[in-house]
């Protein structure tokens, strides 16, 4: 009997001796699986922390990257449109109304006088003149008018080209028939003989070019510095004289004296001076005419003589005193 009991107890002990392995194995089984399931869910973790920054790291790069649509934003430069709007400051047009500024403390030019303006003009003074010459019974005998073609020719002949104011002239009269015939016909200046046609006056300047070479002019100036000195002067154009030539002669006077102006009107009053009748043949045309008219000069028929009013005719050249 006490060896069964002592057989039960050793059966019995003996699987509470294998019992230890198995929990030994279990519990290690169950530390293993602990730390194998600890372990994992670290190492994700990590991988998945170390995954994350890198991660965001890359969103974050590729964010500025994904950002560079504020440098593609170049229009507001392209909007150089303000700049090109420089037009107001090209548009000058405020300083150049200064002009009327200016205007007001001083006298307005003239308008530029239309073609035919000088040709009316000139037109105009010899009716005024005509009607005066027949008036006093001493008719002007003026000829008819040269043709373009002859005025041409005659400045080609001189190489000289005329005054605009004495080719109008000559358009409407062509000299003074009393220069020819000799005839008493009213001064068309003072102290002035009659005006010579284009081919008198062809000849005379061709004959003052051989004396203007044989006697040279002296270097000296007459009538306030505006008249050179010396009748013989290639510059001269003989356009009034008697039919020799032989002394009272005038002339349009392109060579003129340092305070003088081209074309201006010259007459000799002796053998060697001159007499100064105007800047140009119309202004001095203007000037005789209207003395007339007014009254200051007088022209005696009777006479012949031309003088300022309340004087005596003198012998001596008209012109003189008529010089401005």
């Amino acid at each position: 009997m006490a060896k069964k009991r002592i057989d039960r107890s050793k059966r019995q002990s003996a699987p509470a001796k294998r019992a230890k392995p198995a929990s030994r194995r279990r519990a290690k089984a169950k530390g293993v699986a602990s730390k194998s399931r600890k372990k994992r869910p670290a190492s994700k973790a990590r991988a998945t922390a170390k995954a994350a920054p890198k991660a965001n790291a890359r969103k974050a790069k590729a964010a500025p990257k994904a950002k560079a649509a504020p440098k593609a934003k170049a229009a507001p430069k392209a909007k150089a449109a303000p700049k090109a709007k420089a037009a107001p400051k090209a548009k000058a047009a405020p300083k150049a109304k200064a002009a009327p500024k200016r205007a007001a403390n001083t006298p307005k030019a003239p308008a530029p006088r239309p073609a035919g303006a000088l040709s009316e003009r000139i037109a105009d003074l010899w009716a005024r003149l005509g009607k005066l010459a027949d008036a006093a019974g001493r008719p002007l005998l003026l000829n008819p008018g040269a043709s373009p073609r002859a005025i041409a020719a005659t400045e080609k002949a001189l190489g000289l080209s005329f005054p605009a104011d004495f080719r109008e002239s000559l358009l409407l009269h062509d000299g003074q028939a009393a220069f020819s015939s000799g005839a008493t016909a009213m001064p068309w200046m003072p102290g002035c003989c009659p005006l010579a046609p284009l081919t008198a006056l062809v000849e005379q300047w061709k004959e003052l070019q051989g004396l203007a070479d044989e006697y040279p002019a002296p270097a000296r100036l007459e009538e306030g510095d505006r008249v050179k000195a010396g009748p013989y002067r290639k510059c001269l154009i003989p356009i009034a004289g008697t039919q020799w030539w032989d002394g009272d002669t005038t002339y349009l006077d392109l060579d003129p004296g340092p305070k003088g102006k081209a074309g201006q009107l010259i007459t000799m009053t002796t053998e060697c001076d001159f007499g100064f009748l105007g800047d140009s043949f119309e202004q001095a045309l203007e000037r005789w005419v209207t003395a007339l008219e007014r009254g200051d000069w007088v022209y005696d028929a009777e006479k012949n003589a031309e003088y300022p009013k309340g004087e005596e005719p003198y012998d001596g050249h008209a012109a003189s005193r008529f010089a401005p």
